[in-house]
């Protein structure tokens, strides 16, 4: 192969490698205020599947939120600035967990724990087959199941609240460790996008990533994609070489002709 050849292969294949990127992977993100836990339970999957005809599950619920409080705020509040939505009932209002982020919906069919099938008008006080249970954690301490409702239940800085959808005669905590939940730590399969990625302060205002207020991100770091060892850099050095190249092709030729 001459050189001129070499030159435009090296070029072509630093292009190529330059436009299809490796994607990074995920990197969970601590959460420094109080860890919001939905764990949908049976509505992940299906909590009809193989139950009532024309049931279709909406799909996965479950994920993690953080809201960025540093003061006492109720489980209430800390799921709304986390991006989570709640609603009550009509007969006791938001004190009682109804549905979370929409779910279960108002024509979601559920097979309850005594076998029974029906859905959930959110009246009055979900059957106990299923329905939402509040779950809380005080630094990062086992789960415990809350004596209080979400209105009046408070928690803090380091604290975590747990959502989980019950369909058995038993409640049982969140698929994922208090720790895990401050830490970011997601189960595989749950959610990467809502409740996972929203923060917020204590007043529901979306909190400035550090950042954005100086203009630098981790991309513009050593490996980053436009830092030194990032496909950035590489493609910019690998293009050097092959003008470099192709310099030299070109005074070989002009030097044979003379």
């Amino acid at each position: 192969m001459d050189v001129l050849a070499l030159a435009a292969a090296v070029g072509t294949a630093l292009l190529v490698s330059a436009a299809a990127p490796a994607t990074p992977g995920a990197v969970p993100t601590p959460c420094d205020g109080v860890a919001v836990v939905v764990d949908g339970g049976a509505l992940d999957a299906g909590a009809l599947d193989g139950g009532a005809p024309g049931s279709v599950s909406p799909g996965v619920l479950s994920a993690l939120g953080c809201a960025d409080v540093d003061v006492s705020v109720t489980a209430h509040d800390a799921a709304t600035v986390a991006g989570v939505e709640l609603e009550g009932t009509q007969q006791w209002g938001a004190a009682f967990v109804c549905r979370v982020d929409g779910r279960p919906a108002v024509d979601e069919g559920l097979r309850r724990a005594d076998g029974s099938v029906g859905t959930e008008p959110c009246l009055r006080t979900p059957s106990q087959g299923a329905y939402w249970a509040l779950w809380t954690s005080s630094g990062g301490s086992a789960w415990v199941y809350a004596d209080q409702g979400a209105t009046t239940l408070e928690v803090g800085p380091g604290d975590a609240v747990g959502l989980v959808f019950v369909t058995s005669d038993r409640p049982e905590p969140p698929r994922v460790a208090p720790a895990e939940s401050l830490a970011g730590l997601a189960p595989t399969g749950w959610r990467a996008d809502g409740a996972s990625t929203a923060t917020g302060t204590v007043h529901g205002e979306a909190s400035e990533p550090v950042d954005g207020a100086t203009g630098g991100t981790d991309a513009d770091g050593p490996g980053g994609p436009g830092g030194p060892g990032g496909p950035g850099g590489v493609a910019l050095v690998g293009l050097g070489l092959a003008a470099a190249l192709l310099a030299l092709a070109v005074l070989r030729s002009r030097a044979r002709r003379l």
